[in-house]
């Protein structure tokens, strides 16, 4: 039972940790940009030491990929939550409306993000971030490109009636 609740002592510092290493890089890259901010400002503003932030992540590469993932998680999960079996104006209403609320709930990481692809030796970061995109929301934007496909073909058959 005591080595039981050790585990879980240590389980929780080691996720307030990452959690405080990974805010800290979210406010120093936004600050400073990505090819400015060293593995030592982001331990130091999260107030672990070198040390342990390379315990946990290799490079600040491997931060902004977690930053990246836990971003796209959260967007894919919001877009799950939509009806694709709605009409197209329906859904697309529904998404739109959706992403303009996410974007605003997570603005500082979006903003991280679109601003980190136009920095200065980003060009692999870039590529990465584009690819993880495209993976990740693939499946959002094949159901996208169908509902503006049905909304133009009820809108030429529409204009047929009427004519």
């Amino acid at each position: 039972m005591a080595v039981l609740i050790s585990e879980n002592k240590k389980q929780l510092a080691r996720e307030k940790s990452i959690e405080s290493i990974r805010n800290s890089a979210i406010h120093l890259f936004s600050k400073h940009g990505f090819s400015s901010t060293t593995m030592e400002m982001i331990a130091k503003h999260a107030k672990v030491s070198k040390g342990l932030a390379y315990n946990y992540f290799k490079s600040k590469n491997q931060i902004f990929e977690l930053i990246l993932d836990q971003h796209l998680s959260k967007q894919e999960s919001l877009y799950r939550t939509i009806d694709t079996d709605q009409l197209a104006i329906e859904y697309l209403r529904e998404f739109f409306q959706k992403s303009i609320e996410f974007f605003n709930k997570e603005r500082k990481t979006f903003i991280l993000i679109s601003v980190s692809l136009f920095q200065p030796n980003s060009v692999s970061l870039s590529k990465k971030l584009t690819e993880s995109f495209e993976r990740r929301l693939a499946p959002f934007k094949e159901v996208m490109k169908e509902k503006f496909i049905s909304l133009s073909v009820l809108r030429i058959q529409m204009q047929k009636c009427y004519l």
